[in-house]
């Protein structure tokens, strides 16, 4: 914890959070919402937090008095202290549902923050003690902890009530409106309703059956549609891959398409502008840890809608 010392942390909303659960026994609505002890940077608010959630599990009312009696059962009281308990209850507001997911979080997007300068300072630890250390394995170790951070966010789901259900479905139509893609291929758009984020879409056929030349189909629908999209192929080289874009963009066949190319009929003005949101990548063996890499790094130049 000395290390990050420096690190992001917002005490006041720590407070503030631990106060209003306690003076208004909210501590079920903030866990709901995604709080956990972990979230919090201050050792002695993990305490508190930790506390309410004994009480809560408990059947207890998890009141300043319960609170201080299992602080003191801890050995934790004098840590805390009862100053400190006291203060976070004073002149505290009542939360209203939008307050306590604000805060929620805000706590929470610290909270990975801290975890990902924690990832940090130890590879710099390493690469300090070793400086010729830098290897694919080390450097895949550090990227899959922070895959699991940013997925992390969604591994504590609670069950949804009917007002839950519909606020729900309302934010996922939202979000279709603002990035749903469709693929450009009728029969497929209309039975999976187009990919939105986060989902995975996989098509699976025997070698030679032409699962390339489907994708890049898919990435000349997109095109036209201001998708920025990145291919990966782990096998076939790069020339190949532009060649069927550039075929199916042209309307050419594979006959004639070199010919045009030869003759001048062809040039890259219209590839390069029909294209120029695409990125591909022909890099053999990467893993799934060093590709995600690739598109966050991408990501900071421009964002990668599609993958």
């Amino acid at each position: 914890m000395t290390e990050l010392a420096a690190g992001p942390r917002a005490p006041e909303v720590e407070q503030t959070v631990l106060g209003q659960m306690i003076a208004f026994d909210l501590y079920a609505a903030f866990y709901a919402g995604g709080l956990r002890g972990e979230d919090f940077f201050s050792l002695h608010d993990r305490m508190i937090f930790q506390a309410l959630e004994t009480l809560d599990e408990q059947g207890c009312s998890a009141d300043e008095r319960m609170v201080t009696h299992l602080l003191i059962e801890r050995g934790q009281w004098l840590e805390v202290g009862g100053p400190y308990l006291g203060r976070l209850t004073s002149g505290i507001p009542r939360p209203a549902a939008t307050n306590i997911a604000a805060q929620v979080a805000h706590l929470k997007r610290l909270a990975s923050a801290r975890s990902v300068l924690a990832v940090g300072l130890e590879l710099g630890r390493e690469l300090a003690e070793n400086p010729s250390g830098v290897t694919p394995e080390l450097l895949d170790g550090h990227l899959s902890v922070l895959d699991k951070l940013h997925t992390s966010r969604d591994r504590d789901r609670d069950p949804l009530n009917a007002a839950a259900q519909w606020a729900v479905l309302l934010e996922e139509l939202a979000r279709d409106r603002l990035r749903k893609i469709y693929l450009g291929l009728g029969p497929l758009d209309e039975a999976i309703g187009g990919v939105r984020p986060g989902e995975v879409l996989g098509i699976m056929a025997r070698p030679g059956i032409g699962k390339t030349l489907f994708l890049c189909n898919i990435a000349r629908a997109v095109a036209d549609g201001d998708v920025r999209h990145v291919i990966f192929s782990l096998e076939m080289p790069a020339a190949q891959i532009v060649e069927r874009l550039a075929r199916i963009a042209s309307g050419y066949g594979r006959y004639d398409f070199r010919d045009a190319i030869e003759s001048g009929v062809i040039d890259g003005v219209v590839y390069q502008r029909i294209y120029d949101r695409l990125t591909v990548v022909d890099s053999p063996g990467l893993s799934v840890t060093q590709m995600s890499a690739i598109v966050r790094r991408l990501a900071r130049e421009t964002p990668v809608d599609l993958v």
